[in-house]
């Protein structure tokens, strides 16, 4: 399927700079031809025999999927020969090819010959891979049923002369290379897509619009629990006193009272069951779309790996640029590996000609438009970097998105605690033995932290109910989880991934020293006798402050437990593990029942109106206390391929390192030129 000429051109004045466009229309219509054999031919379909007809089928129809190809490298890993550290190149001469020789067909198409699949999605990545972080990594970052158009699985690379060889395939001229056939495949029915609804460009967007009035919602809802203190419901407000079940037990009896819910207050609250309501309105719409097949998925996938940063592969590179020029959507695949730095002049081809041909393209794009060859490059870089910083936007856009409930459940939980306990610590402050037993005061602060126990002033709270020193509970919380989150990615990011739990422990530690310091310098000044300078804002700001460390360190130590449980040498697990959905399952089954047990041990049974409050308070302080944190941080790490293995081990891989080098540089230098890497 070759598009229209003047109608890619119109789609590219639309979406790209002049410069650019320029730039693509150049390299469409003056590249040479290939120089090897098959140059000047037509490109050749694969042709697959169902019942002695013969059927051409074009790379459009060149599809595979994650779990096919995941099914695959198990089938591998049976092989005695079989090495875990086996990058694509090496799967493909040692396995792939034999697999396929004689069929004329490449492996995506023998998989599928009843039904090709349409290709969906284009994935770009390096040959120098490990076959296994490949395939998992594209589990993390596409469905697994989702057909993908992958050069070492979609082309016949045999070159048996039974089927096309891979210059055959490749065709002579620019428009009928496989890579250029699927992206206008993906384009046209983008664009379609498109003009019936509007789904395709947009589907970020819309798979967020439901999460962020969602969040919006439960702003507008717990806003009366931050600003008074009090649970709404029904139009009225629950302001409830509490005190723990037992002194070294966080969990907390409550009794409620009940005032009308007035003014601006009661407006957010209704504001926040209207957007609940259309929250949950557009994910079913949203649903019911996607079932329909309304909203297409159709995009660029690139796959970062830790053996060789993709953006020092020249055809990488301008892979993506190309894709961005034609409007597709590119993604960079969920993985830390790093994707390098943007630098199309040193990128690096397998083939000297292709360098060749790419760097004087982009020399002379450079020398008609800027009088200046490195232009061109400087071009292609920032079409790259603007690729990357689309993808990291988006990654932490969605992770805040996910984040801001705990961090609310937090601050509600801090909020309704502290000024439900104002009583209670009174009652025991009035009999004087809290101030003089040192061994209850360690109790307490070990037990309850400073929810329980106030180390700046005792009567601080009881003084403090302005809104405006309850903001500083807001900040504290966010700058505290930023500190935690900030330092958890950095560690994350800069060792691509592969940790230990040893890192972890220091870092949980690094967040228990930080409070620790924090509460000694809180008790210097209350020796100093600075509590009669009712310093409220600073108070409530170092409250949050420390829940947010307390809460850091205490889910770090339970995913660094949990990981120690689960650990595993690689070569024994499967490539596609479910212990994404076990661990939510397993979380929300615990959760439930500890949240059962609070309500038995907490509630009042015989007052029915007490239920609703005690039951969101509780909600808050097992989601926001430790479920919902260690919940997310599993999450992430399993989205972005984070490893926790209790030590470095040598042995982690076991391979055979006699001749793998001399088979892998063969095999490289033969398979690569099939996708001109």
């Amino acid at each position: 399927m070759v598009p229209d000429r003047n109608q890619t051109r119109r789609l590219l004045d639309v979406l790209s700079p002049k410069n650019t466009v320029e730039f693509f229309r150049d390299f469409v219509d003056e590249r040479p031809d290939l120089q090897e054999e098959g140059a000047g031919e037509g490109a050749q379909p694969q042709i697959l025999k169902i019942g002695g007809v013969k059927k051409e089928v074009w790379p459009e129809e060149w599809g595979i999927t994650a779990r096919q190809i995941a099914e695959f490298l198990e089938e591998c890993r049976q092989d005695a020969s079989w090495c875990e550290e086996f990058t694509i190149g090496q799967v493909v001469s040692e396995y792939v090819k034999p697999k396929t020789q004689g069929t004329g067909i490449g492996y995506a198409l023998l998989v599928n010959a009843s039904e090709p699949k349409e290709v969906v999605s284009m994935v770009s990545h390096a040959w120098q891979e490990n076959a296994i972080d490949f395939c998992q990594t594209l589990a993390r970052s596409v469905d697994l049923d989702e057909p993908l158009f992958i050069c070492a699985f979609s082309l016949y690379q045999c070159e048996d002369g039974i089927g096309p060889s891979i210059s055959q395939q490749l065709g002579s001229h620019p428009e009928e290379n496989p890579f250029r056939r699927v992206l206008n495949h993906i384009q046209e029915k983008g664009k379609r897509t498109e003009a019936d609804s509007g789904c395709w460009r947009r589907r970020t967007t819309l798979a967020w619009l439901p999460w962020s009035l969602a969040m919006l919602s439960l702003t507008c809802y717990f806003a009366p629990i931050l600003s008074q203190g009090c649970i709404p419901m029904h139009g009225f407000c629950a302001l409830g006193s509490c005190e723990p079940l037992m002194t070294w037990l966080p969990i907390y009896v409550w009794t409620w009272k009940f005032s009308p819910l007035q003014g601006a207050m009661l407006a957010c609250v209704r504001t926040g069951q209207v957007m609940g309501a259309c929250s949950l309105a557009s994910w079913l719409i949203i649903k019911c779309l996607e079932r329909r097949g309304t909203i297409y998925k159709g995009r660029m996938v690139a796959v970062p790996n830790h053996n060789e940063e993709m953006y020092s592969r020249l055809w990488c590179v301008f892979e993506m640029f190309v894709a961005h020029a034609f409007g597709v959507p590119v993604k960079l695949a969920n993985t830390l590996a790093p994707v390098g730095i943007a630098n199309s002049r040193n990128a690096k081809c397998s083939k000297v000609e292709d360098k060749r041909r790419i760097d004087s393209e982009i020399e002379a794009y450079g020398l008609e438009r800027y009088d200046d060859k490195d232009k061109g490059y400087q071009v292609v870089d920032r079409a790259i970097r603007r690729v990357d910083r689309k993808a990291w936007v988006k990654a932490v856009t969605t992770e805040a998105l996910w984040g801001w409930p705990i961090g609310l459940s937090l601050m509600c939980t801090v909020r309704l605690l502290k000024k439900g306990m104002v009583h209670f610590w009174k009652r025991r402050a009035a009999t004087g033995r809290i101030h003089e037993d040192v061994l209850e005061q360690l109790k307490m602060l070990i037990s309850h932290g400073r929810l329980g126990y106030d180390l700046f002033c005792d009567d601080v709270f009881a003084a403090s109910e302005a809104k405006v020193w309850v903001w500083g509970l807001v900040l504290g919380v966010l700058l505290g989880q930023s500190f935690v989150v900030g330092r958890v990615v950095y560690i994350a990011k800069s060792e691509q991934g592969r940790t230990t739990t040893r890192m972890w422990l220091m870092t949980a530690a690094l967040f228990l020293f930080c409070e620790a310091m924090i509460n000694a310098v809180l008790l210097l000044l209350k020796a100093m006798g600075w509590c009669e300078l009712r310093l409220y804002y600073f108070n409530w700001f170092i409250l949050g402050l420390t829940a947010a460390l307390s809460q850091g360190s205490a889910v770090l130590i339970l995913v660094v437990l949990v990981s120690c449980c689960r650990c595993r040498y690689r070569r024994h697990s499967h490539i596609l593990p479910h212990a994404q959905s076990r661990t939510r399952r397993t979380l929300m089954a615990f959760g439930l029942l500890l949240l059962l047990a609070m309500m038995i041990m907490t509630c009042q049974l015989t007052l029915w109106d007490h239920y609703l409050p005690t039951l969101v308070f509780n909600i808050s302080l097992i989601f926001g206390g430790f479920l919902g944190p260690l919940a997310m941080a599993w999450t992430s790490a399993l989205r972005w391929g984070v490893k926790i293995q209790p030590e470095y081990d040598d042995d982690w891989v076991a391979c055979r390192q006699d001749d793998s080098e001399d088979d892998s540089d063969s095999s490289r230098s033969s398979h690569e030129r099939g996708w001109s890497r």
